[in-house]
């Protein structure tokens, strides 16, 4: 539990702009958190259970096969644009976000929000939104870097910068081998944002 219960704790503290003093406060000390955060530690339960109880998170929980299928078929409506099963999807997922603990998958989710908000033409949640990926894209693998690039492209292009954007783009390029879609689709997907 230790590694993965970590990078959770340390996902819902940056997601909710907590510092490590902040978290660890009245429970641990900020170098023991730390620890814990980067899976050094394996603190006892009763520690984990005061932490996630300060985040309003539940340690014990066990991602379902219906969670990721709910994210899987939320990332596909935002692809193709439907939006009336985006924003279904999309509430589902928020009211079941404590529940998941794949920490993959939440950076994912965080990640599409961006295009999400994108699409909303909401540019204010975009903004805030591409600052707090800003805050996490250090520990993103492989295909949340490809997402996280692809998208900032996005939030440039919308921004009108547009070499920035072309930038972004060229690196998610670099990444595409790690995810499912070829790189056809990933060119289709950039010519129908901009006619949008």
């Amino acid at each position: 539990m230790g590694k993965d219960i970590g990078s959770r704790i340390k996902y819902h503290r940056l997601s909710n702009n907590l510092t490590q003093s902040d978290l660890s406060e009245g429970i641990i000390s900020i170098s023991y958190l730390s620890k814990i955060e980067n899976g050094v530690a394996d603190p006892p339960e009763e520690i984990i259970g005061l932490l996630c109880a300060k985040l309003n998170i539940n340690p014990k929980s066990i991602e379902s096969q219906k969670l990721v299928d709910l994210c899987d078929n939320w990332f596909k409506a935002l692809f193709h644009k439907n939006m009336k099963e985006v924003d279904a999807t999309y509430k589902q997922i928020n009211e079941n976000m404590n529940f998941i603990t794949d920490t993959s998958l939440l950076h994912l989710i965080e990640i599409h929000k961006l295009r999400y908000y994108l699409i909303q033409k909401s540019q204010q949640k975009a903004s805030e939104q591409y600052i707090l990926l800003q805050s996490l894209s250090k520990h993103f693998n492989s295909r949340e870097m490809y997402y996280w690039l692809k998208f900032s492209g996005y939030y440039y292009f919308t921004n009108l910068s547009y070499s920035k954007a072309l930038n972004l783009f060229q690196k998610a390029k670099e990444y595409i081998k790690v995810c499912k879609y070829n790189c056809s689709i990933f060119f289709d997907y950039f010519i129908n944002f901009r006619r949008n």
